[in-house]
C-alpha cells in the first residue's frame, strides 16, 4: 500500500522531483478511501483524498523523503516527512497537524520503518546525510490509556450505577466509552500545547536577538522606531490598462513605510509566490499581477511595514480575492475602439437583475480606486532586516466605495436593453453583455469571439445562480467556418483510409499466391523459378511496408480532425447546462455517425431544448429542435 516516486539526484542524493506515498487502504480507520501524500521539491507538502485535495503546507525549504505510517497508535497512518535542513515532521492525514518534530544535524537522507527493537511492532528510523540515524518509538496506545486511568481515576470508578447488582455493570460500561473519548481530548490538548510551546520558542529568540540588537542604540531611538499601534494596511486591486496588468495595491494608514511583501498565490507566479523589495519605500507598493488563465485565487499576503532607518519591521499577515475575470477592464461601449464580436450567445434565466449584477461586481474587478503616489517595485533589492514582530491587524479591502462604477447601463444603440462591455487586457479583444428584461424573464446575450471564453462565462455565471438547466442558441460563425475544413479533412482522410485498405487488402491476397507458388516450386526443385517468385516476393513486402507507412500517416491526421471534432463538440457542449448539455452531446455524436453534417451545425447553433425549461419560444427564432 505505498507507492514511492522520486527523481535523485546523483550528487548529492537528494530527492529533486516529487516524492509521493499512498497513505492506507490497508488502514481500517479510512477502508474505502484512498489517500495520497506528496512532497515536491518547491518545498509543499499535502495530501489528497482521490481527486481532492485534503491540506497542503508549504516550507521554503525541500522535502528529500516521505512516508506513510502510524505514529501516534490512532490506527490512522500520519504523513512523515524529511527535509533538507534536517527537519523530521509527522503530521495527521486529515487535517495537516503537527503531531510531532525532530531536527538531526544534517539534511534527512531517507525514513524507514523497521522493527529494530525486536518488540513486534515498527518504528520509525530517520537517516541524516552525514551518518546520523536516529530511531522513534510510536505513541503506545494501551500505555497511554493506562495513564489516563491513573490521572483520572474517578471517571474509571464506574458508571452512576442503577439498582442492586446492576450499578456494576453500568459502570464498567461507562469505564470503557468514557476513558476512550478522554483519551482523544488529552491527545489534543498536548498536540496543541505541543504547538504553542514551538510557536512560543521562536517568538522567545525573536525578542532575544531584538533586545541583543538594541543594547548597542541609544533608548531614545529605539522608542522613535516603533510603528504606532493603529498602523493598519489597506489592500485593493486596480486595472491598469497601460501595462495589461492587474496592479496589487498595498498601503498603509499612517507616515509608516511597507519595505517589502511576500505574496503567495497558485497559478499566479511561476514558483506559486513572490518576493518583492521596495527600492525606494514609500507608504505604499504596487505589484502587477498577469495572470495566464482566468481563475479565482485567494492570495496571502505578509507585508513588511517599519521605518526607513531601522533594521526591524514587522510583519502584517493579509487575504485578498483576486476576481476570476479580473484581466477585463471594464469601459464605456463609446471608448470601444476594436468592433463589435460577431459571435454571440444567448440565453434565458429566471432570476432578478440584482443578482446578474451582483455576479458581475464579484467575478469582474469593476469597483476601482483611485491611488496616488504609487512605488512601483522590482526584485532587485538586497537584504532584509530582521523581524521585529509580528501582527494581524491588516485590513483587506478591496473597493473604496466613493469609486463605484455602475455596472449595467442602457444601451446607446437598442432601446430596452441594459449592456456592460470589458475589454481583455491579453488578447484586447472585446466582450459584450446585454440583457433585455422580458417580464419575470431576463435574456442575456454575451458578445464574444471567444468560444471557450463563452462556455466559462456561461458556466460560472449559472453555478453562481444556482441554475440546473439551460439551453443557449449560440452563432460564432469564424469557428464554424474553421470546423468545415475539419469535416472537410475528416472526410478526405476517411476516404483515403478505404482507399488504402482496400489496396492493402489486395496485395495481401498476392502475397499469398506468390507464396503458394514458392512452395510449389521447392518442391519440384526448380531453383531458377524459385528466386524470380521470391523476388517477386520481396519486391511486393517492400511496396508493402511503403503503403503502411502511408496509412500511418493517414491514422494519424484521422485521429487529429477526430478529436477536433470532439473538441467542438465538448466546446459547443459547455454554452449549455444540465441535462440540456447532454442531450446536446447525444445528438451532436449521433449526427456525426450518420454522417448529418446539416443536423450537427442545427445542434451547435440551437441545442436540443427550449431555451428556458418551461418556455416553447420567445423571439428571436429560439426554438426547440429534435435530436436528430
Amino acid at each position: 500500500n505505498q507507492i514511492t516516486i522520486s527523481k535523485r539526484n546523483s550528487t548529492n542524493g537528494h530527492s529533486s522531483g516529487i516524492s509521493n506515498h499512498l497513505i492506507g487502504p490497508s488502514t481500517a480507520s479510512i477502508t474505502g478511501a484512498s489517500r495520497f501524500g506528496y512532497a515536491l521539491s518547491n518545498g509543499t507538502v499535502g495530501v489528497y483524498e482521490k481527486l481532492n485535495r485534503v491540506w497542503r503546507v508549504k516550507s521554503k525549504h525541500s522535502a528529500c523523503a516521505v512516508m506513510a505510517m502510524d505514529f501516534d497508535g490512532d490506527g490512522v497512518a500520519e504523513l512523515i516527512s524529511g527535509w533538507d535542513n534536517g527537519r523530521v515532521e509527522v503530521r495527521r492525514a486529515n487535517t495537516g497537524e503537527v503531531v510531532s518534530r525532530d531536527h538531526l544535524t544534517s539534511a534527512v537522507s531517507g525514513l524507514l520503518m523497521a522493527d529494530y527493537r525486536a518488540e513486534g511492532r515498527d518504528q520509525l528510523v530517520a537517516c541524516g546525510f552525514e551518518g546520523e540515524v536516529r530511531g522513534y518509538l510510536p505513541i503506545d496506545q494501551a500505555a497511554s490509556q493506562d495513564l489516563l486511568r491513573r490521572q483520572t481515576p474517578a471517571l474509571t470508578s464506574g458508571g452512576a450505577g442503577g439498582g442492586g447488582g446492576g450499578g456494576g455493570g453500568g459502570g464498567a460500561a461507562g469505564e470503557g466509552s468514557t476513558t476512550a473519548a478522554d483519551l482523544v481530548e488529552l491527545q489534543q490538548q498536548l498536540a496543541d500545547l505541543a504547538q504553542r510551546k514551538q510557536e512560543l520558542q521562536y517568538e522567545l529568540m525573536s525578542y532575544q536577538s531584538f533586545k541583543i540588537a538594541e543594547t548597542s542604540k541609544q533608548p531614545s531611538s529605539t522608542a522613535a522606531m516603533v510603528i504606532p499601534g493603529d498602523t493598519r494596511v489597506d489592500s485593493c486591486i486596480a486595472i491598469n490598462r497601460l501595462t495589461s496588468s492587474c496592479d496589487l495595491i498595498l498601503s498603509t494608514s499612517n507616515g509608516t513605510l511597507i519595505r517589502g511583501a511576500v505574496i503567495f498565490g497558485e497559478q499566479i507566479f511561476p514558483e506559486e509566490s513572490l518576493l518583492i523589495l521596495s527600492r525606494v519605500s514609500g507608504s505604499s507598493l504596487l505589484v502587477s499581477l498577469q495572470p495566464l488563465k482566468d481563475v479565482s485565487v485567494v492570495l496571502m499576503m505578509k507585508v513588511l511595514v517599519g521605518h526607513k532607518s531601522y533594521p526591524n519591521f514587522h510583519v502584517f499577515e493579509l487575504e485578498i480575492e483576486l476576481p476570476k475575470f479580473a484581466m477585463y477592464a471594464h469601459l464605456d461601449h463609446s471608448s470601444l475602439q476594436s468592433p463589435e464580436p460577431k459571435s454571440s450567445v444567448t440565453f434565458q434565466i429566471r432570476e432578478r437583475l440584482n443578482r446578474l449584477n451582483v455576479w458581475l461586481e464579484a467575478r469582474f474587478n469593476v469597483k476601482v480606486s483611485k491611488y496616488a503616489g504609487i512605488n512601483r517595485s522590482g526584485n532587485g533589492a538586497n537584504g532584509v532586516g530582521g523581524v521585529g514582530g509580528d501582527s494581524n491587524n491588516g485590513s483587506n479591502n478591496n473597493n473604496n466605495p466613493d469609486t463605484l462604477i455602475q455596472v449595467l447601463v442602457p444601451s446607446n444603440t437598442q432601446e430596452g436593453i441594459l449592456e456592460c462591455c470589458f475589454l481583455s487586457l491579453r488578447s484586447k479583444m472585446p466582450l459584450i453583455f446585454q440583457i433585455r428584461p422580458l417580464g419575470a424573464i431576463l435574456q442575456v446575450t454575451l458578445l464574444c469571439d471567444d468560444i471557450d471564453l463563452s462556455g466559462e462565462l456561461l458556466q460560472d455565471l449559472c453555478a453562481f445562480l444556482g441554475v440546473e438547466d439551460l439551453n443557449s442558441r449560440a452563432e460564432f460563425p469564424q469557428q464554424m467556418e474553421a470546423f468545415k475544413d475539419v469535416l472537410a479533412a475528416v472526410d478526405e482522410q476517411s476516404a483515403t483510409r478505404m482507399k488504402l485498405g482496400a489496396d492493402m487488402a489486395d496485395w495481401g491476397n498476392l502475397v499469398k499466391v506468390l507464396m503458394v507458388k514458392a512452395e510449389d516450386k521447392r518442391v519440384m526443385g526448380d531453383m531458377k523459378a524459385l528466386k524470380r517468385v521470391y523476388r517477386k516476393l520481396y519486391d511486393l513486402i517492400r511496396d508493402l511496408i511503403v503503403e503502411h507507412e502511408k496509412r500511418h500517416v493517414n491514422h494519424a491526421a484521422l485521429l487529429k480532425a477526430l478529436k477536433e471534432v470532439n473538441l467542438m463538440i465538448q466546446r459547443c457542449s459547455r454554452l449549455r447546462v444540465g441535462p440540456s448539455k447532454t442531450k446536446m452531446i447525444t445528438a451532436a455524436r449521433t449526427a456525426v455517425k450518420e454522417n448529418n453534417m446539416a443536423a450537427l451545425f442545427k445542434i451547435f447553433t440551437e441545442g436540443c431544448g427550449p431555451i428556458v425549461p418551461g418556455v416553447s419560444s420567445v423571439g428571436g427564432g429560439m426554438g426547440l429542435i429534435g435530436a436528430g
